[in-house]
């Protein structure tokens, strides 16, 4: 217990909560290029001594803080798991004060709410230092590193992506026609949209538009085809939505398709934005692509079912049509 009290009394805490992945939150605060960036108000002539990444251990970064002393920082060590990251740095200079001390960035990701906490962690040599410092100011500072990091944040496209996945128990030839065919696709999961039109050119040509309408929800888009790609184990259908209204971030939709064997497939769904979008959207668009990934594999899992026990009257893939199997039309 005393020295639990202890440990605390030699250290200072601050967190910061950001509505984003952690590998994005993560990526700007090991990037010295965009971290440096931040502490400009506060810091001069920064200098990496060693390394290029505070990701990476045994880095060395020496800077002039408010023209008052300098400080070298070492990277000791690094953690990156997918849930959890963390970065430790000790000073090997503090001039010219007696003073040293571990700085330590924590990383944690919320996998419900999808946001990451992320906490500055500073741990005194001696607990005689923190006489010397003004703790709120310190937090103001610290704090203020956060939200810049955060406006970066909101400007940074870069990964901005969600990958769904799903392996359904049809053939790879099934599944293509549902995916490379939008009215297909509207057939079997009707959330996708109220009305599917092809203009300039068929579903499945390069540079041909398609325009999904939802009137109950006042909403409308454009998709242009942008690649597809078919071979014997693989196949690719990539869209862009080039307009949107009411008006959302330019994007990509990427489909992609490998044979596993004759009756089964794995399906991945991608959006990419290229436009800044708010990551809380992400999440929001997310939900909605494995709720149509699941439907769309319930779907086509019942159909086999219904066909080979003899009462398939539902839609062909191939087709958009619906059709009645042999085996039941006596019925």
């Amino acid at each position: 217990m005393e020295n639990n009290r202890k440990f605390k009394e030699m250290s200072l805490l601050c967190s910061y909560v950001y509505k984003d992945s952690i590998q994005r939150v993560w990526d700007c605060f090991r990037n010295p290029e965009i971290f440096n960036d931040t502490l400009k108000e506060n810091a001069e002539n920064i200098t990496m001594l060693q390394g290029k990444d505070y990701g990476e251990v045994g880095t060395v970064v020496e800077f002039e803080w408010k023209n008052s002393f300098v400080i070298m920082f070492e990277v000791k060590e690094v953690v990156n798991t997918e849930f959890y990251k963390k970065i430790r740095f000790y000073t090997t200079k503090v001039y010219p004060l007696d003073l040293k001390y571990t700085c330590i960035f924590h990383f944690y990701f919320n996998t419900i709410d999808k946001t990451t906490l992320f906490q500055h962690e500073l741990i005194f040599d001696d607990v005689n230092a923190l006489k010397i410092i003004d703790h709120k100011h310190n937090k103001q500072e610290k704090l203020e590193i956060c939200r810049k990091i955060e406006k970066f944040l909101a400007k940074r496209t870069e990964d901005l992506i969600d990958f769904e996945s799903i392996i359904i128990n049809r053939n790879i030839e099934t599944v293509w026609g549902v995916i490379s065919n939008w009215k297909n696709f509207k057939n079997y999961v009707p959330s996708i949209a109220e009305k599917v039109n092809f203009e300039e050119g068929a579903p499945k040509t390069v540079g041909s538009r398609i325009i999904i309408e939802n009137p109950s929800k006042k909403s409308k888009y454009s998709l242009k085809v942008l690649k597809y790609d078919v071979s014997t184990e693989r196949r690719e259908y990539v869209l862009e939505c080039y307009e949107a209204e009411p008006v959302s971030p330019k994007q990509e939709l990427k489909f992609s398709l490998i044979y596993v064997n004759e009756n089964n497939t794995y399906l991945s769904f991608i959006h990419e934005f290229k436009d800044p979008i708010k990551y809380e959207l992400i999440n929001s668009i997310a939900r909605d692509k494995k709720q149509i990934l699941k439907d769309l594999k319930k779907k086509l899992e019942n159909e086999e079912k219904e066909f080979n026990t003899g009462k398939f009257t539902g839609i062909n893939s191939s087709t958009g049509t619906g059709t009645i199997n042999p085996k039941n039309k006596s019925r």
